[in-house]
């Protein structure tokens, strides 16, 4: 590998394209120069190592003024205290349904608000009617739920519920908006080094994931700050797989690496560019992307012939996601995936279930896992019915305040519709005499 293939990132052997040298990312390459305007789809014949699959905004916080009503103050003062129960079943019973939304009920407030609702698309913190110094509330909007309805369709939205809650004066103000770009890249990310960062950030973090890098973080707890990381990686930890479904779309294959840049704007850098209100944030968006990867941080190609980093070449990469202009997209995301959104990911409970049934396996010499199963559930009702004695709660009806905690806390549905008791046995198929694991796979 040759210092020039360190420098930009290739991996090894790999020969860099003509048409993306870093001389001629810097200085222009042949055709059309890079437009600030150029839509997300024309980006990939200005840079075809880089194609930007989505973009748009990450995660929004509003602050609406108002008051709130005494009388759902007063409700919600209940169903706080009742969250606090140690009693289950009250705790599960602990939603609030405002049109066509049911929130949970936390057992606690958040920083100087008193209430805290909570569903799949929108955070709300509500704060007391005698609170005069503050907002009525301030919401966090969901990444799901932007990518599913659009920010302007939120707001729309989250005016009319909290109309239902309270009083609401004017429109609201943005406290927080991050943007984002997602990129499949030809150009090996995994290998940046804390120098190839020209930012006005005092500080510059790098992450690992089992010996993988998995991202940066520049100027952590500022005002302005950036994060470059691995999203596929991160959806394979922890869900949030509707973002698979805009990359789809694009043309992603399934199986590289997609990398998120993203943007975070506090209000005093929102304030400076003149936004206040959502269609502010959306028509300065691009400016404001622009500002962030040119001005304040911008990824960069070292130099051995030149000290100052400042007229170090700008990386390609970074070249090609400046363009993105366009952060109002929506509707790619179906919004079945709102509903589950809090719930673990389908992978993870199987993880979760493999992990179980294989340690059975593992502990009892078991080689199938139909009576593997069969067993685990004739320990669960064992291990129930003993509790039970002690709690005089019967094993179907503590598997049932179980499931309606968890409704509650997935925002899945109304707990109080789960059936008081569960059936907590199944019917495996006749165990084959005379065949073990071995013939099994033998014989398929």
């Amino acid at each position: 590998m040759s210092a020039q293939d360190v420098r930009n990132g290739l991996p090894s052997g790999t020969p860099q394209p003509a048409s993306e040298t870093p001389e001629a990312t810097a200085g222009g390459a042949a055709g059309a120069p890079p437009s600030n305007t150029a839509p997300a789809t024309s980006i990939s014949s200005l840079n075809p190592t880089t194609h930007i699959l989505s973009g748009g905004v990450d995660s929004l916080y509003l602050s609406y003024r108002g008051s709130l009503r005494l009388g759902v103050e007063k409700l919600l003062g209940q169903f706080k205290q009742q969250a606090q129960s140690r009693d289950s079943e009250l705790r599960a019973l602990c939603q609030y349904p405002v049109g066509s939304y049911l929130f949970e009920i936390s057992d606690k407030g958040s920083r100087r608000f008193a209430f805290v609702l909570t569903d799949s698309s929108y955070r709300i913190e509500l704060a007391k009617s005698s609170a005069e110094s503050l907002p009525l509330a301030h919401v966090q909007v969901s990444s799901a739920a932007l990518a599913a309805y659009g920010a302007e369709h939120c707001v729309r939205e989250l005016t009319s519920i909290l109309g239902q809650l309270g009083t609401v004066d004017g429109v609201p103000t943005v406290s927080r908006a991050d943007l984002f770009v997602d990129a499949v890249t030809f150009w090996n990310l995994s290998r940046i080094e804390d120098e190839q960062w020209v930012t006005r950030a005092h500080d510059v973090a790098r992450y690992s994931d089992q010996g993988q890098r998995s991202g940066y973080a520049v100027g952590r707890g500022g005002d302005l700050s950036l994060r470059l990381y691995d999203k596929t990686l991160e959806i394979r930890k922890h869900g949030k797989a509707h973002a698979t479904r805009a990359w789809k779309l694009s043309g992603w294959d399934g199986d590289q690496p997609v990398w998120r840049t993203e943007v975070q704007l506090r209000r005093n850098v929102l304030r400076e560019f003149g936004v206040q209100s959502v269609p502010e944030l959306l028509t300065r968006s691009g400016e404001l992307w622009h500002y962030a990867l040119e001005k304040w941080c911008r990824l960069s190609v070292p130099s051995a012939d030149d000290q100052t980093r400042s007229r170090w070449l700008t990386h390609p990469f970074w070249a090609a996601i400046t363009q993105a202009s366009d952060f109002q997209s929506a509707g790619s995301v179906g919004r079945r995936w709102l509903r589950l959104a809090r719930a673990p990911s389908d992978a993870r409970l199987a993880d979760m279930f493999i992990g179980a049934i294989t340690s059975y396996m593992a502990k009892y010499g078991e080689t199938s896992m139909a009576w593997a199963l069969r067993d685990v559930l004739t320990l669960c009702e064992l291990v129930l019915a003993q509790r039970a004695e002690s709690s005089d709660v019967e094993p179907g009806q503590h598997i049932a305040r179980k499931v309606a905690e968890k409704t509650r806390r997935f925002g899945s549905g109304a707990a109080y519709r789960v059936p008081p008791r569960i059936h907590l046995s199944i019917d495996p198929e006749p165990r084959q005499e005379g065949l073990d694991y071995d013939g099994e796979k033998d014989g398929e």
